[in-house]
């Protein structure tokens, strides 16, 4: 138990002091969202809005997790652990692409709607399957605790619940 508050408390407060720094650069580098000049005059307000902000975010929950292992000594990596880890990244990176690609070209459009499907389906489809091979997730969707019911879904049933 400890661990996860050590791993929660460290990721706010990474989170807390890294979001505003992270702000202050990318405003500094001109990192801004980019606004159509034929949209609703009520976007203007957003232009320049400092975007790539998930950086703080998917660097906190890491940075977190190797804390809370290293606040109680013995603490094992698991496979489940680094998977979750794994996904947080994978689905940041597939943002961080986006915004990338939204500031390089200077305008408010990255990723088209089916790339970023493809790329999240890629990262979920990926966990799904190492989950139930890697990690030896429990295949048994149980229903209540307070009996034995159950259905056993099976590697590619979980897998699939799990995308």
């Amino acid at each position: 138990m400890k661990s996860i508050f050590v791993s929660g408390g460290v990721s706010l407060l990474v989170s807390l002091i890294g979001t505003p720094l992270l702000i202050r650069w990318l405003k500094r580098h001109n990192i801004g969202q980019q606004i159509r000049e034929d949209g609703p005059a009520g976007h203007f307000t957003k232009a320049g809005t400092p975007t790539m902000g998930g950086v703080t975010i998917v660097g906190s929950a890491f940075v977190g997790y190797v804390a809370g292992h290293f606040a109680r000594v013995g603490a094992v990596y698991t496979y489940g652990g680094m998977l979750v880890m794994a996904v947080v990244m994978g689905a940041g990176l597939v943002g961080l692409i986006d915004d990338y690609i939204k500031f390089r070209q200077q305008r408010n459009l990255g990723l088209s709607k089916r790339a970023k499907f493809v790329g999240l389906t890629v990262v979920a489809v990926t966990f799904g399957v190492l989950a139930v091979t890697v990690a030896h997730a429990n295949t048994n969707l149980a229903f209540t605790r307070y009996n034995q019911w159950h259905v056993d879904l099976g590697k590619t049933g979980m897998a699939a619940l799990a995308v």
